[in-house]
């Protein structure tokens, strides 16, 4: 396949009239969760240079990860989340690049078929995920593109909640 990357706003916007509200540090986190879940080879901050209190072409731009507006330190609150995200993900990479994608999968409490034992029914080839506990979640299966001659493992999953505003910690 194709490498995916994926962007994420970091602060909120006015386009063609529409407002676009301001993510908080816990949807930036799902947004990732999410994307490295689903297979992203990338991970891209976009909003990185708004001028605070200037009116855009179509509306205000309200601060992103560095501001314009004559600060001492050009750096807004987005920019210590990224900081914290960024450096979360950075402790994963060693492994996360030795992965590559098999499938993904959304399991939903209402859409999933679960067995009389309460384990989802999966049907994804190349899944290492055998059980799961009831929930809604983003499962991203993955196999390590290059065994390395007796590696422990060689299969991977990685999980996150279905919404960012959700509290649920799986048992896998």
């Amino acid at each position: 396949g194709i490498p995916m990357w994926n962007y994420f706003g970091a602060g909120a916007y006015v386009h063609k009239g529409q407002t676009h509200i301001d993510s908080t540090e816990a949807e930036l986190r799902w947004q990732m969760s999410a994307s490295i879940a689903f297979g992203a080879r990338g991970l891209l901050w976009f909003f990185f240079t708004p001028e605070v209190h200037k009116i855009a072409e179509d509306g205000p731009a309200w601060p992103g990860l560095v501001r314009d507006d004559g600060a001492a330190d050009h750096v807004t609150e987005h920019w210590y989340q990224a900081r914290r995200l960024n450096s979360a993900v950075l402790a994963l990479a060693p492994t996360l690049m030795q992965l590559r994608s098999t499938a993904a999968l959304v399991l939903r409490q209402s859409d999933t078929k679960w067995d009389d034992e309460g384990h989802p029914v999966l049907r994804a080839a190349g899944c290492a995920l055998v059980n799961i506990s009831r929930g809604d979640f983003i499962v991203g299966c993955f196999a390590r593109s290059k065994p390395a001659t007796g590696a422990r493992w060689t299969r991977a999953v990685v999980v996150a909640n279905f919404d960012h505003a959700d509290t649920q910690w799986p048992t896998v």
